[in-house]
């Protein structure tokens, strides 16, 4: 398997258990993503190992995996959830247009503070999601101008 959709599974592993107020078990991740239930286990093992606090609670026998966001104490004072900060710090790279203006200075400043509120071990695992996940320019959907006159003419 590349390494590419082993680190896009799990990222998409990690939003689905933050999306998951009330957790969500194995059987599901592995039915939504097509992969064997082991697979899940060993992708949010490595989760796990790359610093995001990811426990399990029982609910009528079932293991259901959720994030748990306090041992980020730095994040509270964000007032940013998990996920937004991830975000937040995966899209970073942005700012190299702002190259040469006064605002990348303060955006700069602003990254640092995330930077900040991820343990390390998740920076290395979100700095290896940019290479692997990209924008598709042409990935809008073609609208149909005669349709869309109709529309405005009401």
């Amino acid at each position: 398997m590349a390494r590419n959709s082993e680190l896009v599974r799990q990222w998409e592993i990690l939003r689905a258990i933050d999306g998951a107020r009330n957790g969500i078990a194995i059987a599901k991740l592995a039915a939504e993503r097509g992969v064997h239930q082991r697979t899940i286990r060993r992708d949010v093992d490595a989760l796990g190992r790359a610093g995001f606090p990811l426990h399990d609670e029982k609910v009528n026998g079932t293991s259901m995996w959720k994030l748990r966001c306090r041992p980020f104490s730095r994040l509270e004072d964000t007032g940013l959830g998990l996920m937004e900060l991830c975000a937040l710090y995966f899209g970073r790279t942005l700012l190299d247009t702002l190259a040469g203006t006064p605002l990348l200075d303060d955006a700069e400043r602003a990254f640092a503070k995330v930077e900040r509120a991820l343990p390390l071990a998740s920076r290395r695992f979100l700095d290896q999601l940019p290479r692997v996940l990209t924008a598709k320019p042409d990935g809008r959907k073609k609208h149909d101008g005669r349709r869309l006159r109709e529309i405005l003419a009401r």
